[in-house]
Protein backbone atom coordinates (compact mmCIF):
# COMPACT_ATOMS: atom_id res chain seq x y z
CA UNK A 1 0.00 0.00 0.00
CA UNK A 2 2.41 2.65 -1.22
CA UNK A 3 1.80 5.69 -3.36
CA UNK A 4 2.26 5.07 -7.06
CA UNK A 5 3.27 7.97 -9.28
CA UNK A 6 0.87 8.09 -12.16
CA UNK A 7 1.49 9.64 -15.55
CA UNK A 8 -1.83 11.13 -16.55
CA UNK A 9 -3.28 14.57 -17.30
CA UNK A 10 -5.70 14.50 -14.38
CA UNK A 11 -3.97 12.42 -11.69
CA UNK A 12 -0.67 12.62 -9.89
CA UNK A 13 -0.56 9.68 -7.45
CA UNK A 14 -2.61 6.63 -6.51
CA UNK A 15 -2.60 4.32 -3.49
CA UNK A 16 -4.54 1.05 -3.55
CA UNK A 17 -5.69 -0.70 -0.37
CA UNK A 18 -6.54 -4.31 -1.17
CA UNK A 19 -8.14 -5.02 2.23
CA UNK A 20 -10.77 -2.28 1.83
CA UNK A 21 -10.75 -2.38 -1.97
CA UNK A 22 -10.32 1.37 -2.00
CA UNK A 23 -8.20 3.72 -4.00
CA UNK A 24 -6.80 6.97 -2.64
CA UNK A 25 -6.23 9.57 -5.32
CA UNK A 26 -4.19 12.78 -5.50
CA UNK A 27 -5.16 14.95 -8.44
CA UNK A 28 -2.72 17.25 -10.27
CA UNK A 29 -4.41 20.36 -8.82
CA UNK A 30 -3.81 19.01 -5.30
CA UNK A 31 -7.27 17.65 -4.48
CA UNK A 32 -7.59 14.36 -2.58
CA UNK A 33 -10.24 11.73 -3.22
CA UNK A 34 -11.18 8.18 -2.29
CA UNK A 35 -12.90 5.58 -4.45
CA UNK A 36 -14.47 2.49 -2.86
CA UNK A 37 -15.31 -0.83 -4.47
CA UNK A 38 -12.28 -0.89 -6.77
CA UNK A 39 -11.10 -4.45 -7.36
CA UNK A 40 -7.44 -5.30 -7.71
CA UNK A 41 -8.08 -6.30 -11.31
CA UNK A 42 -9.56 -2.88 -12.12
CA UNK A 43 -6.62 -1.12 -10.44
CA UNK A 44 -4.13 -3.23 -12.39
CA UNK A 45 -5.97 -2.45 -15.63
CA UNK A 46 -5.75 1.27 -14.87
CA UNK A 47 -2.03 1.07 -14.11
CA UNK A 48 -1.26 -1.04 -17.19
CA UNK A 49 -3.37 1.07 -19.58
CA UNK A 50 -1.58 3.10 -22.21
CA UNK A 51 -0.73 6.63 -21.09
CA UNK A 52 -3.08 8.25 -23.61
CA UNK A 53 -5.99 6.00 -22.51
CA UNK A 54 -5.64 6.49 -18.76
CA UNK A 55 -7.76 9.67 -18.59
CA UNK A 56 -10.65 8.00 -20.38
CA UNK A 57 -10.32 4.81 -18.36
CA UNK A 58 -10.24 6.74 -15.09
CA UNK A 59 -13.24 8.91 -16.01
CA UNK A 60 -15.40 5.95 -17.06
CA UNK A 61 -14.49 3.20 -14.59
CA UNK A 62 -12.93 4.71 -11.47
CA UNK A 63 -14.48 8.16 -11.06
CA UNK A 64 -18.07 6.87 -10.62
CA UNK A 65 -16.83 5.06 -7.47
CA UNK A 66 -15.39 8.21 -5.84
CA UNK A 67 -17.12 8.56 -2.48
CA UNK A 68 -15.51 11.79 -1.30
CA UNK A 69 -13.27 14.47 -2.71
CA UNK A 70 -11.56 17.17 -0.68
CA UNK A 71 -10.30 20.26 -2.41
CA UNK A 72 -6.78 21.37 -1.68
CA UNK A 73 -6.37 24.33 0.66
CA UNK A 74 -6.20 27.44 -1.44
CA UNK A 75 -4.76 30.71 -0.17
CA UNK A 76 -7.43 33.30 0.60
CA UNK A 77 -8.06 35.78 -2.15
CA UNK A 78 -7.74 39.46 -1.33
CA UNK A 79 -10.28 41.36 -3.40
CA UNK A 80 -8.85 44.13 -5.60
CA UNK A 81 -11.37 46.60 -4.14
CA UNK A 82 -9.88 46.05 -0.68
CA UNK A 83 -6.36 46.68 -1.99
CA UNK A 84 -7.50 49.85 -3.76
CA UNK A 85 -9.28 51.05 -0.60
CA UNK A 86 -6.17 50.46 1.50
CA UNK A 87 -4.04 52.43 -0.97
CA UNK A 88 -6.49 55.34 -0.82
CA UNK A 89 -6.48 55.27 2.99
CA UNK A 90 -2.67 55.15 3.15
CA UNK A 91 -2.29 58.02 0.66
CA UNK A 92 -4.93 60.08 2.48
CA UNK A 93 -3.19 59.60 5.82
CA UNK A 94 0.17 60.48 4.32
CA UNK A 95 -1.25 63.68 2.77
CA UNK A 96 -3.03 64.60 6.00
CA UNK A 97 0.15 64.26 8.08
CA UNK A 98 2.25 66.03 5.44
CA UNK A 99 -0.12 69.01 5.33
CA UNK A 100 -0.40 69.09 9.12
CA UNK A 101 3.37 69.06 9.47
CA UNK A 102 4.02 71.75 6.85
CA UNK A 103 1.10 74.06 7.61
CA UNK A 104 0.77 73.85 11.38
CA UNK A 105 4.40 73.51 12.36
CA UNK A 106 6.00 75.61 9.63
CA UNK A 107 6.98 78.38 12.10
CA UNK A 108 9.04 75.96 14.23
CA UNK A 109 11.32 75.08 11.32
CA UNK A 110 12.53 78.64 10.79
Amino acid sequence: MTWTSFECRKLQKLKYDDQNQSLEIIYREGDHARADGITLRRYEELISAAVEDRDIYFANLIEPHVVWRRAAARPPKIPPKFIALMLVVICSCWLLFWFADHLLFADRRR
